[in-house]
């Protein structure tokens, strides 16, 4: 299990899909493109969504 430290929060993603991510999100920052980024929260943060903003100048 691999993790993204964002705002003080740190959230949990299996291997694959975070090898994925960074791929996905390399590719995106690399063409100077903007993207909102979403997961679904587990039963501890309140089992809602989180989505955060990623910039190129992030």
């Amino acid at each position: 299990m691999g993790s993204i430290r964002y705002d003080g929060l740190t959230i949990h993603f299996d291997e694959r899909l975070l090898a994925h991510m960074q791929v996905v999100i390399v590719q995106k920052i690399m063409r100077e493109e903007s993207f909102l980024m979403s997961w679904k929260n587990g039963t501890s943060a309140g089992d809602g969504r989180t989505a955060i903003w990623i910039a190129p100048s992030t």
